[in-house]
């Protein structure tokens, strides 16, 4: 269990290089900006439930990570640093999601700290981690909901309601194409396992 914590404090410590520190020397880019502007008339014109952008409606993207910048445009307005941050959060959810997905597939606490060191690496992580855009949101969610999926599976004890809240609540947070993604590949993974590996066979990332 104290090795456990260790990993944990690591992928923190790195995660905080990776997505916190000096977060507002980078440029802000057009997908941000289109992003804080929505959330600035969440809070300018007082409307929580209707993303607009302009004065239009912008419904593009999902609600969550909206609401989320407006929340901290209306704590603290204007803060870039803040506002990444909260993208730097995300990423480090998404870090521990992996981590322990990987934990769970290969039985081996190692090789889960070393795929999330990996993903907390990545160049295109470490860019959607440290600017206010929504795609961080998804992806955590997205591969979140798959390690939550592949544990109501794999769980003896898992009735066939467990599996459908599991899939409903990701739909609620990430767009359509994601959960069809997420589903698809959580299930076509579960069904391989379960029905072709024999079950002392480990399964391989």
């Amino acid at each position: 269990m104290q090795k456990n914590y260790i990993h944990y404090l690591f992928i923190l410590i790195v995660c905080w290089f990776a997505f916190f520190v000096n977060n507002g020397s980078v440029y802000e880019d057009i997908m941000e900006s289109r992003n804080l502007v929505t959330a600035h008339e969440m809070i300018e014109y007082d409307n929580w439930l209707v993303p607009t952008m302009n004065g239009e409606l912008r419904l593009e993207k999902p609600p969550l990570p909206t609401w989320v910048a407006a929340g901290i445009e209306y704590l603290q307005p204007d803060n870039i640093s803040l506002q990444r941050a909260a993208a730097g959060i995300m990423a480090t959810l998404m870090a521990f999601f992996l981590y322990f997905f990987a934990s769970a597939l290969s039985g081996n606490r190692l090789l889960g700290l070393l795929s999330a060191l990996v993903l907390a690496t990545s160049f295109n992580v470490i860019m959607a981690g440290r600017v206010a855009t929504w795609d961080i949101y998804c992806h955590s969610f997205m591969l979140g909901a798959i390690f939550f999926f592949y544990k109501g599976i794999k769980s003896v004890r898992t009735s066939c309601l467990k599996l459908l809240l599991y899939t409903q609540s990701t739909a609620v947070i990430v767009p359509p194409s994601l959960v069809k993604n997420c589903v698809g590949s959580a299930s076509t993974f579960n069904i391989l396992q379960l029905n072709v590996q024999p079950k002392n066979v480990e399964p391989v990332l």
